[in-house]
């Protein structure tokens, strides 16, 4: 069965789930960005980060889907790895230092 169970958007401060499941996040060291780009965030620290706890709509999934818009505009370049969407032990979606964009999944065998 698809589901969602996690539509985020981040307008005021917040990260707030829009699925119906109450995933909201908490939102560390961002800011709101300016247009045309708002309603997000911008991530200027290498901690920026929005959690989401742990609930039971987000265990045992089967599979994820997960889609992502970003702009990366680092002063001075791309010099490390940018996290775009991370499951903890489970999944990553990120840009490495050279520019080129990866995926890790995790599973009982590990990576």
């Amino acid at each position: 069965m698809n589901r969602l169970v996690m539509h985020h958007i981040y307008a005021n401060g917040m990260a707030f789930d829009l699925s119906g499941y109450r995933n909201h996040g908490v939102p560390y060291d961002v800011s709101q960005a300016p247009t045309p780009y708002a309603p997000s965030f911008t991530y200027t620290q290498p901690n920026s980060r929005v959690l989401v706890s742990a609930s039971a709509s987000l265990q045992d999934l089967i599979a994820v889907r997960a889609v992502t818009t970003f702009n990366l505009d680092p002063a001075g370049g791309i010099t490390r790895r940018y996290n775009l969407i991370e499951g903890h032990l489970c999944f990553a979606l990120f840009i490495n230092p050279d520019g080129s964009l990866s995926g890790t999944i995790i599973d009982a065998e590990g990576p």
